[in-house]
């Protein structure tokens, strides 16, 4: 959630972020808050920083999917969705000064 907190954030601290993940977004279109209306997909689909960002969500989330399973939402640290995040991350951030988050 705190990604899209960052939509009111100076255009130039934006620009310092080389990159960012997400896991289990209740703010995707198919998410709880989502569901009543309240998406808010800056900056996942924002073609200007879309490429620096991942976003994970497991099927049957109940946050970010429309699910029933806490589990599914429980599961990032455990079921790889981590290392696929700094495989991605890594390499955008590796050959800047950009800050990691």
């Amino acid at each position: 959630m705190v990604v899209h907190l960052t939509s009111a954030a100076l255009t130039a601290e934006k620009a310092r972020v080389c990159g960012v993940s997400v896991f289990g977004d209740p703010y995707d279109k198919d998410g709880v808050l989502g569901l009543l209306g309240l998406d808010d997909n800056w900056p996942i689909t924002n073609p200007l920083v879309g490429g620096n960002i991942i976003e994970f969500c497991n099927e049957n989330d109940i946050f970010c999917d429309g699910g029933l399973d806490v589990d599914a939402h429980l599961a990032y640290p455990t079921d790889g969705s981590v290392d696929q995040a700094v495989n991605f991350l890594v390499p955008l951030c590796s050959a800047s000064n950009h800050a990691l988050i």
